[in-house]
């Protein structure tokens, strides 16, 4: 299995110089923080290092906002083990939302998740947003959100992470009302470079979830297929269930690549 390739810098570089193209991109992330106080909002937080960076601003500004970690079922065990441990050393205001739903009963139903614009054997359909997304992570959030009367969230969504990301940020801002569902979207984090990002965590003796150091790249759901360099990442991992999760792939419908979705940026808000 080949090493997970790293996006070159200029490409990097580019995400980046494209979305500071909106007027509020010159927003700091304190600022944007700030506006994002002005409303009922929470913090998404996923364990990832980006969503890690954005709380520890957050709290700086307010230390008791609600904090939420949506438990899918599917994550991995460090991922878990950190977010708490985290909830406990910086007494957050910390709510761990879990699912009605369950990923293995979703895949019997719809699929695994697939590329958009690509035939469901299962619904003769056209894939668009994944299943497992909306079920595992949107619905316990928007129902925490009504239960709450919150109007938006804040995230650790960053540009260099993908192309999709970067427009949306360049047509959006880093902070925005959805239209779909009227709910505000903040994102300090949107503009940093991952070298700014782990100067912070250092700066601030910031403990990150244990998994990049074994060299992963992303840190959300263990048989997520989002990203590029998922086999790579879920062999080195965990190289029988790999195994065992490749060939369900190929008896079920193929494998999905990076963000080939309806609605990119709503989808595995991140890490």
């Amino acid at each position: 299995m080949k090493a997970i390739k790293p996006i070159s810098k200029k490409v990097l570089a580019y995400r980046i110089k494209l979305a500071r193209r909106h007027p509020n991109s010159a927003k700091t992330a304190e600022e944007i923080i700030a506006e994002a106080l002005k409303h009922d909002v929470y913090v998404a937080y996923s364990g990832g290092r980006c969503s890690q960076i954005a709380l520890h601003l957050t709290i700086q500004q307010d230390p008791d906002i609600p904090v939420v970690f949506n438990n899918t079922g599917i994550e991995y065990g460090e991922s878990v083990r950190h977010v708490r441990q985290t909830a406990e050393d910086w007494n957050l205001n910390y709510h761990e939302l879990k699912p009605e739903a369950n990923f293995w009963d979703l895949v019997k139903v719809h699929g695994f998740p697939q590329l958009r614009g690509s035939v469901s054997k299962k619904r003769k359909t056209r894939a668009r947003k994944p299943a497992c997304c909306t079920y595992l992570k949107e619905a316990p959030a928007n129902k925490f959100m009504k239960e709450q009367g919150m109007d938006g969230y804040i995230t650790g969504l960053r540009v260099e992470e993908s192309r999709p990301r970067a427009l949306v940020i360049f047509q959006k801002g880093p902070f925005y009302k959805a239209k779909r569902d009227r709910v505000w979207r903040f994102h300090p984090v949107a503009l940093w470079s991952l070298e700014e990002l782990m100067k912070y965590a250092k700066d601030n003796d910031i403990s990150l979830n244990p998994l990049y150091e074994q060299g992963l790249p992303r840190v959300g759901c263990m048989p997520c297929t989002g990203f590029t360099s998922w086999r790579q990442q879920l062999k080195m991992m965990n190289p029988k269930y790999f195994k065992w999760l490749n060939r369900e792939f190929q008896k079920s419908k193929g494998a999905p690549t990076l963000w080939e979705f309806e609605d990119p940026y709503d989808i595995c808000l991140e890490g």
